[in-house]
This record gives structure tokens, C-alpha cells and sequence, in this order.
């Protein structure tokens, strides 16, 4: 895996908080040995200065400069950094703007505060991120979470994932085209973390990758996707799939950097006009889930 560090996060002196970023020094070389590692210098060659000589150090050869959120973009691209193999981790809105601009997840560190470069970021009320996407409370935590990836993406085995149909208030259903499924339109979902319960994990991937609140839901049935051909790479997927109920009448909607466009429309058209050639053509697991759907589309749907 790839992981690109913001600089700011190694700063120490003149932050509140500045002892905590340097619990990053022993973890490096660790996660070295299995990971390409990059620091991104987003602030000026000045206070690059006051970054740790020992992490300077350990970065040499790998750094590129650029305080602007585009320098990110431009980097991966000269490096040849194959998207869905890297991660940026920053504390900043500016890291989160840059991620989000590249299409690469950003491992989010709330805890510790952002450089105030002034003129870098947004206005004081947008220091913390909006939503909860890899978001972080400490260093340990996003260290594990980098872990969690090498295992997932380094050993073949089955993964149980969570996904599901939302729908608002009207019954229109919420459909998002990902470049993970051959660039087809599908749902939100994700892996499924240890110790969490599936309703749990699809509450919390929807909150993710759309930005809204699942308020009822229901499991609906289970599907296998073995190196399915739509997928981007070969993966053994165990598909656990819900409906979800979501306030409003076709809600705006987040998306966070998987997501590249979404649509609200009624399930019948979605299907109809979800073949191949067509406008939004559909993967095969979610054509499967909304054919589920429509047979129990009658039937009282939630508990309340």
C-alpha cells in the first residue's frame, strides 16, 4: 500500500497537541517494511524545518513540496501510484480537499489540530471533517486501520461485506456509479469491521459514502460474488444486503471518494433502464437486490 503523510502532521512546537504527533517516529519503520511511505510537505520549506530531523530523515527520497491540494493529484500521477493501492493521512480539511480530489481515501486524524497556515484552510467552523469517513481520534488507531488494509488486500480469503438499498421517503431508491464495479451503478457498502454487528457496519458504510442516516432497516438476503469479472480485482465477497430507510424526499447526498455520480429514481425504472448500453447500467449483485426488492416491495418493510 501506498500511504502518503501530510507534513503538518509531524510538526511539533507552537500547536497545542504537539507531543502527540510525535508517537508517529517508532511506527514508521514498521509500517515501512510493508508499505511505500511519502510525506507530502503541505506547508511552506520554513516550517518544514520543524519537522523532526529523525522523520526527515526517514523520508528522504521520498518527499514532494506543494502547500496546494492539486500537488497531491499531480504526485500519485508522477509516481505512477495506482489509486485504489493508496491513502493519504492528514488532520487538516486541506488534506481531506486534496484525498477527495485525487479519489483516494484519507485516514483523517482528529485528534490532532491542523497547522494554522494562514490562508490553507477553511474557516474555524470546518476544522473537523463532515461525516465520519476514516476518521481517527488517535495515532494508534490509524496505524491499526493500515494494518487492517495489508491484511484484507495481501490474503485471499473470503470478506464479509455489507450493502443496501436505500430509500426515501417517496420510495425512490438511491443508486451510485463506482469505478470498483467496471464503472457500473450500485449501492453503498463496504468490509465489515471486527466486532461489529452487520446492521451496524451498513449503518455505518451508508453514513460513509453517502452522508446519510440509515433510520430503519432490514436484511433482505445474502448473495456470493467469487472473482465476479465487474469487480476491479479478484476478491471472494460474501454480499449481506439490507434495505434502509432514509428521511426526506430524495435527500442531497455526500459522496465520499469511491463514489463518482448518484442518482434517486423509482426501482422499476432503475431496473428497466439498468442493462447493458444503457443510461445507468447496473452490476450484477445489485440487478439481483432490487429484483428482491420489487417481489416484497407490498410487504409491511420496517418494524415501525
Amino acid at each position: 500500500m501506498n500511504v502518503i503523510f501530510t507534513a503538518s502532521l509531524f510538526i511539533v512546537g507552537g500547536t497545542p497537541g504537539g507531543s502527540t504527533k510525535l508517537e508517529w517516529g517508532p511506527e514508521l519503520p514498521a509500517l515501512g517494511r510493508r508499505n511505500r511511505l511519502f510525506l507530502w510537505e503541505d506547508v511552506s520549506a520554513v516550517e518544514v524545518l520543524r519537522i523532526p530531523a529523525e522523520i526527515r530523515s526517514f523520508f528522504e527520497g521520498k518527499r514532494f513540496s506543494g502547500a496546494s491540494p492539486e500537488t497531491l493529484s499531480l504526485a500519485i500521477g508522477e509516481r505512477g501510484l495506482a489509486l485504489d493501492e493508496t491513502a493519504l493521512v492528514g488532520a487538516s480539511p486541506k488534506a481531506r480537499a486534496a484525498a477527495r480530489a485525487a479519489s483516494v481515501p484519507c485516514f483523517y486524524l482528529a485528534s490532532s489540530p491542523a497547522f494554522p497556515a494562514a490562508g490553507s484552510f477553511p474557516a474555524p467552523g470546518d476544522a473537523e471533517p463532515p461525516g465520519g469517513e476514516n476518521v481517527f481520534t488517535s495515532v494508534e488507531e490509524v496505524v491499526n486501520a493500515i494494518w487492517k488494509v495489508n491484511t484484507v488486500e495481501r490474503r485471499l480469503f473470503p470478506i464479509v461485506t455489507v450493502g443496501g438499498l436505500l430509500l426515501d421517503e417517496g420510495g425512490d431508491v438511491l443508486l451510485v456509479r463506482t469505478r470498483k464495479w467496471s464503472g457500473k451503478w450500485g449501492i453503498p457498502g463496504g468490509k465489515v469491521d471486527y466486532g461489529e454487528t452487520l446492521k451496524a457496519a451498513f449503518r455505518r458504510e451508508a453514513r460513509e459514502e453517502t452522508g446519510l442516516e440509515v433510520l430503519e432497516a432490514r436484511l433482505v438476503l445474502t448473495q456470493e460474488a467469487v472473482e465476479h469479472p465487474e469487480f476491479f480485482r479478484k476478491r471472494h465477497f460474501v454480499l449481506v444486503n439490507f434495505l434502509g430507510r432514509v428521511a426526506g424526499r430524495h435527500p442531497a447526498v455526500r459522496l465520499n471518494h469511491e463514489g463518482a455520480e448518484y442518482f434517486w429514481g423509482p426501482a422499476e425504472e432503475a431496473l428497466k433502464n439498468g442493462g447493458e448500453g444503457a443510461q445507468r447500467p447496473l452490476n450484477d449483485p445489485t440487478r439481483v437486490l432490487i429484483t428482491q426488492y420489487l417481489i416484497i416491495k407490498g410487504e409491511k418493510l420496517w418494524a415501525s
